[in-house]
């Protein structure tokens, strides 16, 4: 008896894992991600507006920008995760956090860095900013809908561009990093929409 009740236990834990692998990840809405890229374009604004070229002036507004975002989808998660979410979302969040974390504490420790060393690293986080958001796009992936991937290489080709644009001296102009990470995110919230929440 007690070997048919650890079997079982068994097939009911290779089921739960298989659906984990399988079911994609829903804790991320196309709303708050929305929100992030309508951020991106008001700092865009911003810093087309108020604000000189001083690079520092530019690392302080897109840290700000970045640490509002973070903070908001945060909440958002965590009020999903006390109030909405079974064991097996849980399980998912964990796993999604875990892929993800090292981008965010890459994009911080960049930040971090370029602050220290002045303007000829500043210009390069437009580049650096984006190839750390796609990366963790690409680690994210299954857990994810497959069309991810098109935002994923968006960000890879932006950080592609915005490297060329570092070696013009440009990168820092307000329409690179709003039109990247707006139209970025737009993409992300477009596949979210589509794909996990649309009425079929």
């Amino acid at each position: 008896m007690t070997m048919e009740i650890e079997k079982a236990l068994d097939q009911l834990a290779t089921i739960h894992a298989h659906l984990s692998r399988t079911e994609p990840y829903r804790g991320l809405r196309a709303l708050p991600i929305a929100f992030t890229a309508l951020s991106g374009f008001i700092a865009m604004l911003i810093q087309a507006i108020w604000l000189d070229e001083n690079p520092y002036y530019f690392l302080m507004l897109w840290v700000g920008i970045a640490t509002l975002n973070i903070a908001i989808t945060l909440i958002f998660l965590t009020h999903r995760y006390l109030y909405h979410q079974t064991a097996l979302a849980r399980e998912k969040d964990h796993a999604m956090f875990l892929q993800f974390a090292p981008s965010l504490f890459a994009g911080g420790l960049v930040a971090l860095v370029a602050g220290q060393v002045g303007e000829s690293f500043i210009i390069h986080l437009p580049a650096l900013w984006c190839l750390i958001f796609g990366l963790g796009i690409f680690a994210c992936r299954p857990y994810l809908p497959f069309k991810m991937l098109w935002a994923g290489t968006f960000y890879l080709l932006a950080a592609t561009v915005l490297f060329l644009q570092a070696l013009a001296g440009t990168s820092l102009h307000p329409i690179n990093m709003g039109f990247a990470f707006g139209i970025g995110q737009l993409i992300i919230a477009g596949i979210l929409y589509w794909d996990l929440e649309r009425v079929r």
